[in-house]
């Protein structure tokens, strides 16, 4: 690594550092250390300022860096036989260089490298446990050694999700060859890669629901803790298609309790990122085997996110019918939180029906019943529904007011995610009455939470309607850049809005 500097403090950490240490081969040789780096600085840098240095490139920026410093790099590597990284004083993107090779270090490729070589590492530890001859206290030491690799890989592969498949089946075959799990007490493959898929995915769904972290049940596991909702979202995201195949791997195997548990821990996931068309049918069928073996918390769960992703994909008749199965089967359960949320949801499948007398009605009981359980969060949920209901029903005032109380309880929660919403429905209520400057307002301020978040299905949904006050106010091509952006996201992942968008492009044409 050439040179010291806060910029490479950022994306090289630990180790130790070293005083009048002369950069010769022989140094080098000596402080150099598989996966790590050596820190040179100085004048011309010619010394070892710090040894055993770890990458951590956070940016997923992939142009490489230019300057005296990335020119001092590639020549260098052409002369050693170790590679050589320059880390961008003005973007803190790491590129390495290796011979005439040129490669720019990105976060899951540093992961990657990390995986690699405790791969090695293991392959070598399997290979001495071929010999016959081994000594057994040598062999007890061995099996120690792949123990240990095999913890650290699996968190790095969790980490590195589908970057890391290859890896992953070379670890799974090393796995069944030492015949045990990583080390002694733990469950063996595939149990243990259960345990930290259960693991990760708890602590992302705690993360977006709001609720405290849970605590892990075996000491063993890592601590792990994301930065934010975003960073969760983002997590689950690289690993989501490889989630599903395990999924129906489990369905599809009868292991009905891990597809269960998948499937519930990652509902909120799926209330954000509306992956329906690829989630409804392995869901659908977890449903079926709850009832059948009896896992009442389950079934109600997964029929009552069921029936969310039937109405938003307009299939009006079916959601009513599985929201009622919910709010029976939480009903039957004596939980009045998810009885709240099933009925906010059937309520609202029946505004968008027509039937505004019984969606009034239905949020009301939810609205008690989120009130009851203490849970401003819920209540501003329920809240926001009522104007809508009250928006349809064409009683601007009451729907104004209810828009208001969702964002004083949302306030309350400290949802800001629940916040943008408010104002999405209080922008609602502004279009309708005619006042387009005010609800450009309320769309822009929740525009701008949304995007802070990565919350992509409400970014579009906030294009578009910034496109139908853009198109009221007279305002044709500033709508059309609005449309352009939300119809990229709703074609992206087959959602219905793709329809509507195309009618108000259509008029924006015209």
């Amino acid at each position: 690594m050439l040179g010291w500097d806060d910029t490479v403090a950022e994306v090289c950490s630990g180790g130790y550092p070293l005083r009048g240490v002369t950069a010769t081969p022989e140094n080098l040789a000596q402080t150099a250390k598989m996966d790590l780096a050596v820190v040179l600085g100085g004048d011309g840098l010619a010394e070892i300022v710090r040894a055993h240095a770890a990458l951590h490139p956070r940016s997923n920026h992939v142009q490489p860096g230019h300057g005296a410093r990335h020119a001092t790099a590639a020549n260098t590597a052409r002369d050693v036989a170790v590679p050589v990284v320059a880390v961008s004083e003005e973007t803190g993107v790491a590129t390495l260089y290796a011979g005439e090779h040129r490669v720019v270090l990105t976060e899951p490729s540093a992961l990657l490298s990390k995986t690699a070589v405790r791969v090695l590492l293991l392959d070598s530890r399997v290979g001495d446990l071929r010999d016959p001859a081994l000594d057994p206290a040598r062999a007890d030491g061995l099996r120690a050694e792949a123990g240990a690799l095999l913890d650290e890989l699996d968190l790095l592969l969790l980490e590195l999700g589908e970057h890391g498949a290859v890896a992953a089946e070379l670890v799974a075959g090393y796995r069944r060859e030492l015949a045990a799990g990583p080390d002694e007490g733990r469950a063996s493959a595939p149990g243990d890669a259960d345990e930290w898929w259960d693991h990760a995915l708890a602590h992302v769904a705690a993360l977006l629901s709001g609720t405290p972290g849970p605590t892990p049940a075996d000491p063993t596991l890592p601590e792990l803790r994301f930065r934010d909702e975003g960073h969760a979202l983002a997590w689950l995201d690289k690993r989501w298609a490889a989630l599903l195949r395990a999924t129906r791997r489990a369905l599809d195997g009868g292991d009905h309790r891990t597809a269960l548990r998948r499937l519930t821990l990652a509902l909120d996931y799926c209330y954000r990122r509306k992956p329906w068309r690829d989630w409804i049918e392995p869901a659908t069928g977890a449903a079926l085997i709850a009832r059948r073996v009896g896992d009442r918390a389950a079934e109600a769960a997964l029929l009552s996110t069921l029936g969310l992703a039937h109405r938003e994909r307009r299939d009006h008749d079916v959601a009513v019918a599985l929201l009622s199965l919910a709010d029976r089967a939480w009903d039957e359960l004596g939980d009045p939180r998810g009885r709240a949320v099933a009925l906010n949801r059937l309520a609202y499948a029946h505004a968008e029906a027509g039937a505004t007398d019984l969606a009034l009605g239905l949020a009301g009981q939810a609205l008690d019943l989120a009130a009851g359980a203490g849970d401003p969060r819920l209540e501003g949920v329920v809240l926001n529904n009522l104007c809508g209901a009250h928006r349809r029903a064409g009683d601007l005032v009451a729907a104004l007011a209810h828009g208001d109380r969702a964002a004083e309880a949302f306030r309350r929660a400290g949802h800001h995610q629940g916040l943008a919403w408010a104002e999405v429905m209080r922008g609602n209520v502004h279009h309708d009455a005619g006042r387009h400057l005010a609800a450009l307002d309320c769309y822009r301020a929740a525009l701008a939470v949304r995007d802070a978040a990565d919350d992509r299905y409400g970014v579009a949904v906030c294009h578009h309607d910034l496109a139908r006050a853009l198109l009221a106010s007279g305002d044709r091509a500033g709508a059309q850049e609005h449309l352009d952006l939300a119809l990229a996201h709703f074609d992206a992942i087959g959602d219905p809005r793709a329809g509507d968008v195309r009618e108000l492009l259509r008029e924006a044409a015209g």
